[in-house]
């Protein structure tokens, strides 16, 4: 019983032994990098971490001994990205083989690279080059992709896309937020139709404005959340607003919209109250003329009724009403564009119209 424990006991150390004589020393080199987010140490540690537990055919030296080899040669790690100097540090480290990389970001991308070159100058040297969308957030996946390209290792081509196509990381990078996150300036026109599209067409004179019925606006929209669910979220919305400079009038508002969102699609809907200031007089409709008249100007005689009518020539008073939206945010790379249109009924006197904004991408 022991000859035959004995008999395996020396089987396994024979298959030791031939495993540890057919694999391959590496010396990694150093791993070149200008991003913030990772220092170069840390990326070089990645590597050695990686060949060591995915390349068994591998043995990767010891970085720290690697790299107090390095500087007693006086060989620049930042430069040693070529044949000749990665094969000074193989003769240096008695390694058969130096690996050496890099990741640097220039004109909002991210260049990866990692070359392999052995101390044989008779083996031909590998290199693998990928260019990536600019997160560096992501660099330590960035350099895994690259050793499993360089190495011919099966790669996960949804991250592969995820970090490569522009288009894909965008949609992935506001998916995967908690919520979507709108806030941002908004502008657009607003379209009055009924009595106030009459009002705002007279001439002053008659207590018009001399104004077209279509009219520009811009404002802000903050907003903020106040419940979540998977990738619907449930908003508060404020919105001040000012309308008509484009025709030297000034009519300010303020909207407050409960919504929901998905902020997957990027549709969503809301309403709320709101407030706009507009100049009104007291008035009466006058049967012969058809019109309303301020009593100023005509005599009320008859003790006619009054109501409050818009009028250029009136005091400022605020007004509520509903407003109704419905919209949806279209993304292009890091930005958001979202499109609104509204609608605010008021009987003889409903407006519409709609309002585009932008923001950036919330990390």
């Amino acid at each position: 019983m022991n000859t035959k424990k004995l008999f395996f006991a020396t089987c396994l150390a024979c298959l030791s032994f031939l495993s540890i004589a057919q694999s391959k020393s590496v010396a990694i080199v150093n791993v070149n990098s200008n991003l913030e987010t990772f220092t170069e140490n840390q990326l070089t540690d990645f590597l050695q971490l990686f060949t060591e537990y995915n390349l068994p055919e591998y043995t990767p030296k010891n970085n720290a001994i690697v790299a107090s080899i390095i500087d007693k040669q006086g060989i620049i790690k930042r430069a040693c990205n070529d044949e000749v100097c990665m094969r000074k540090v193989c003769a240096a480290t008695s390694s058969d083989f130096a690996l050496s990389g890099s990741l640097n970001r220039l004109a909002g991308s991210i260049y990866g690279s990692l070359q392999l070159v052995s101390a044989n100058e008779n083996i031909q040297s590998k290199t693998a080059r990928i260019e990536f969308v600019d997160q560096p957030l992501k660099a330590d996946v960035m350099l895994k992709l690259l050793a499993q390209k360089l190495f011919g290792l099966p790669i996960d081509n949804g991250i592969l896309q995820s970090l490569t196509d522009p288009k894909v990381m965008a949609n992935q990078y506001n998916t995967e937020q908690k919520y979507l996150d709108l806030s941002g300036p908004r502008f657009g026109m607003a379209f009055f139709g009924g009595e106030a599209a009459s009002v705002l067409k007279a001439s002053r004179n008659n207590g018009g404005y001399d104004a077209s019925a279509n009219m520009f606006m811009f404002g802000y929209q903050f907003e903020t959340q106040y419940l979540s669910g998977s990738n619907m979220q449930g908003l508060i919305e404020f919105i001040p607003q000012i309308t008509g400079l484009d025709q030297s009038l000034f009519l300010p508002s303020l909207s407050v919209l409960n919504g929901i969102r998905d902020s997957r699609s990027g549709f969503e809907f809301g309403f709320g109250p709101t407030v706009s200031f507009t100049k009104k007089a007291n008035k009466y409709f006058d049967e012969q003329s058809q019109t309303w008249v301020r009593p100023a100007d005509v005599a009320n005689v008859n003790n006619l009724p009054t109501e409050l009518k818009l009028d250029s020539r009136g005091s400022v008073y605020g007004q509520a009403n509903l407003v109704f939206a419905f919209g949806k945010s279209f993304r292009s790379g890091d930005m958001n564009l979202p499109l609104n249109v509204f609608a605010v009924p008021n009987g003889k006197n409903t407006r519409w119209g709609f309002s585009l904004g932008y923001n950036l991408a919330k990390p």
